[in-house]
């Protein structure tokens, strides 16, 4: 789906203050696109309201993450819809108490993360 295709619909968004919804924003103002030009029928505070507004409003699109949608993905209740001209991206930092060791379940996470970030899951 183009840009302007994808725009056309009614938007389901996350809250003012996310990341999903800055991450958004800076992808649109690379167009020179502002989040008041868009059609946004709901903003919501969470993925799952998304997902579940989006299941009952099919005419509409939503911003969230596509490894959020795995399950409704599998499911046929809900389709990734690429949008040619966007390019959306996360980058998360990690921080901890310098000098002391990391867990073990701390590294299996870090280890995790790291993998599953390249296969942009």
């Amino acid at each position: 789906m183009t840009l302007a295709d994808a725009l056309r619909h009614p938007l389901v968004l996350r809250e003012r203050g996310s990341g999903t919804l800055e991450v958004l924003e800076y992808a649109l103002r690379a167009h020179k696109i502002k989040l008041s030009d868009l059609n946004v029928a709901l903003y919501l505070d969470n993925t799952e309201g998304i997902k579940s507004y989006l299941e009952a409003a099919p005419h509409c699109l939503g911003f969230v993450s596509r490894r959020a949608l795995m399950k409704e993905e599998a499911a046929g209740w809900l389709e990734i819809v690429p949008v040619q001209e966007l390019r959306l991206s996360r980058r998360f930092e990690v921080v901890w108490v310098q000098g002391q060791p990391l867990s073990a379940q701390a590294q299996r996470f870090l280890t995790y993360t790291h993998r599953h970030s390249k296969t942009g899951l």
